[in-house]
């Protein structure tokens, strides 16, 4: 008897240390502006959802791992999706997947090893490789990407204005006569599209629906940049002067040599990015002129 009662002491010892390591979080984990470590000894029976920083996953989650602005670094199973938006989507040689696995930004990578039992979807810009003595004359690689960006910027402003003339006016002309509607609407547009992704994350409409509007968001920035280059195109050269295509080229041009200035440079490029999408959201994507 005496045997029998040392086992179980014994036995207790040695389990209850076990189950201590075992961190146990109950429900969703959601974080904003910062970055969320789950540990390998660390179990989540629901979502972890990261605004603005990124999701790093050694443990395991029940549910979906999301991380918007930020990428998702997992490393352990994941009973859901696993979503990055505007970063990378990482999986290390230990992550199980039971769902999805989305990268929108920076794209998808999976080491050999991990496991993803649904679909990849990888959304992110291409990647450029050069050895050393190529591609000296650009100092930084900043600058290079920026470049890039200008490029592709400026050939998709000019096709909208060669496919969707009248679309395109009528979101420069929001913009120049009814400025502060449009400014106003684009920083309400912008305040409330974190909050609605975070509702429609913890509703049982799903990541689906994210990727949609995302990709909306994404179009109608674009269209709204188009715009405000229009517009100010226009007021450069003289409105019908030189035509549309030219017009959105000397604004986009403008536009692109501001984002170079110090510290201000981020600045104006967010408010032009605000009034475009304000304009955008007025005209319903262009649709119609504004009141």
């Amino acid at each position: 008897m005496r045997q029998l009662v040392a086992a179980l002491v014994v036995s207790l010892l040695i389990a209850l240390p076990a189950a201590a390591a075992i961190e146990h979080q109950r429900g969703d984990l959601v974080r904003f502006g910062a970055s969320v470590h789950i540990p390998e000894e660390m179990l989540v029976d629901g979502s972890v959802v990261v605004i603005g920083g990124t999701a790093r996953v050694d443990g395991r989650v029940m549910q979906d791992v999301v991380a918007i602005g930020g990428g998702s670094w997992i490393n352990g199973p994941v009973g859901g999706n696993v979503v990055a938006i505007g970063g990378r989507a990482v999986l290390e040689a230990k992550a199980r997947v039971d769902g999805d696995v989305t990268g929108i930004g920076w794209g998808v990578e999976i080491h050999p090893d991990a496991l993803v039992r649904g679909k990849t979807v990888d959304m992110g810009f291409p990647n450029f490789h050069w050895g050393r003595g190529r591609f000296t004359f650009y100092p930084r690689w900043g600058f290079l990407w920026h470049g890039m960006n200008v490029v592709a910027i400026t050939a998709l402003a000019v096709l909208l204005g060669a496919l969707f003339p009248q679309a395109l006016d009528n979101v420069a002309a929001a913009v120049g006569q009814q400025p502060g509607r449009s400014l106003l609407m684009g920083l309400l547009l912008a305040l409330a599209f974190v909050p609605g992704m975070i509702f429609l994350i913890l509703t049982i409409v799903g990541i689906p629906l994210i990727i949609v509007l995302f990709a909306a968001l994404v179009a109608a920035w674009m269209l709204g940049y188009s715009g405000v280059a229009l517009f100010i195109g226009r007021r450069i050269t003289g409105e019908g002067r030189l035509g549309m295509i030219v017009e959105v080229l000397v604004g986009v041009v403008l536009l692109s040599l501001v984002r170079f200035l110090p510290v201000f440079g981020w600045l104006l490029g967010l408010v032009a990015a605000l009034f475009g999408l304000g304009a955008v959201l007025d005209t319903r994507f262009g649709t119609r002129p504004t009141n």
